[in-house]
């Protein structure tokens, strides 16, 4: 059995340590996520707002903070947004607890989800060609920048 494991194990080890190095990272990701769910909580009980929100903004002040996004989080996260799909089904399972109101209602449901997807649709578009713009406008004035920069040279 020594003899064994003996042979195996130096094959494996060059396979295994990036996976072990890979999933500790997921690990201190998941970690990452959970302490600032735990301080959205800890949040909300001072700001009338869902924790799950202000866990997101104190995430994004931590990154901004330092200007980089852990490479931990960013494995556990796109984990987490590949799987998306998953957390929405517990939602639509319970649309169908609701169907004798939503048949009543269809009408006034159909009308407000089209609303709200036009308002985000358009308030979407609206911020992005002015970020767009924004960004456009910056690298503009740093490319004559650099261009007078050379110029004096």
């Amino acid at each position: 059995m020594r003899k064994l494991s003996a042979k195996i194990i130096p094959k494996l080890a060059p396979k295994l340590v990036p996976k072990l190095k890979k999933l500790k990272l997921i690990s201190l990701g998941f970690c990452q996520i959970f302490l600032y769910l735990l301080i959205g909580e800890f949040l909300s009980t001072l700001i009338p707002l869902p924790p799950a929100i202000l866990g997101l903004i104190a995430c994004c002040g931590a990154c901004l903070l330092l200007q980089k996004i852990p490479e931990s989080l960013d494995i556990a996260s796109s984990f987490l947004l590949k799987n998306m799909a998953i957390f929405f089904i517990p939602y639509v399972v319970t649309i169908t607890l609701f169907w004798p109101a939503l048949a009543d209602y269809w009408l006034a449901c159909l009308v407000a989800l089209f609303i709200s997807t036009l308002v985000t649709l358009s308030l979407t578009s609206i911020v992005s060609d002015k970020l767009i713009e924004r960004t456009t406008q910056e690298s503009t004035k740093r490319s004559r920048c650099h261009a007078a920069m050379d110029d004096k040279k």
